[in-house]
């Protein structure tokens, strides 16, 4: 079923013909009604009541004419506007999300619970009243009870999308050289890394070798999941 508003090509190239079509009658229209008038200034036989009804049957069509570019023109504009909604989920940046989208229940992040520490949580729900997330600490080394639980704002989450949300073709992969951010291997903390080499179609599940930030120069491999851009400054920083 077609969406809401939406254009599909094929009717709009349909509907575009059909202006074209009536382009052309019209402009044929006109021509012979300014012959005709040019005859009507010498030929006697000629009566106004003829003059009129040609003038108003042209002036009929290029109504219509119109009327049908306004259509097209409507038509075109929804059609680009879906186009570039379509790019813009195509490329929507999956670590980013604002008061206009709400993370599910269960979804992964990473928290900023204190200034400069970061670590794997667990959203319990969304509290609309107070604009802040009920989060939990997902530290599996910890039972249950004794994982610490967390009200923060949006912008001290950064979304975790699982491959099954969003596939290797549906990410931007981060290049060599490129800073990011990521959780060190036997914790649940994340920290700065630069990327020394991006996931390949031979990994399974895909994964990035990254050298962390005051690490040495190991090399560690870290899943794809577990790897999002920096944190974007703070709105008061």
């Amino acid at each position: 079923a077609k969406m809401p508003g939406r254009v599909e090509e094929k009717d709009l190239k349909g509907k575009l013909r059909e202006l074209h079509k009536k382009r052309i009658t019209q402009q044929r229209e006109y021509d012979d009604l300014q012959k005709f008038c040019e005859k009507f200034k010498t030929d006697s036989k000629l009566t106004p009541k003829i003059f009129v009804k040609r003038y108003l049957n042209s002036l009929k069509n290029a109504s219509d004419e119109m009327s049908s570019a306004q259509i097209c023109l409507e038509g075109l504009v929804r059609y680009v506007q879906g186009r570039i909604s379509k790019i813009h989920q195509e490329n929507a940046d999956i670590w980013i999300h604002d008061h206009t989208t709400i993370l599910k229940n269960g979804s992964k992040v990473a928290a900023n619970t204190s200034e400069n520490l970061w670590v794997l949580a667990m959203v319990d729900r969304y509290i609309p009243q107070r604009g802040r997330y009920h989060v939990i600490d997902a530290d599996a080394q910890q039972s249950v009870e004794s994982r610490k639980h967390y009200k923060l704002e949006p912008s001290k989450l950064i979304p975790l999308p699982s491959l099954d949300q969003y596939p290797i073709t549906k990410r931007r992969i981060f290049k060599p050289n490129e800073w990011v951010f990521a959780m060190y291997p036997g914790t649940t903390a994340f920290y700065r890394a630069k990327v020394l080499s991006s996931p390949n179609s031979k990994d399974s599940p895909p994964r990035y070798t990254l050298e962390f930030e005051d690490d040495g120069n190991k090399k560690i491999h870290v899943g794809i999941e577990k790897v999002a851009p920096l944190p974007r400054p703070s709105p008061s920083n």
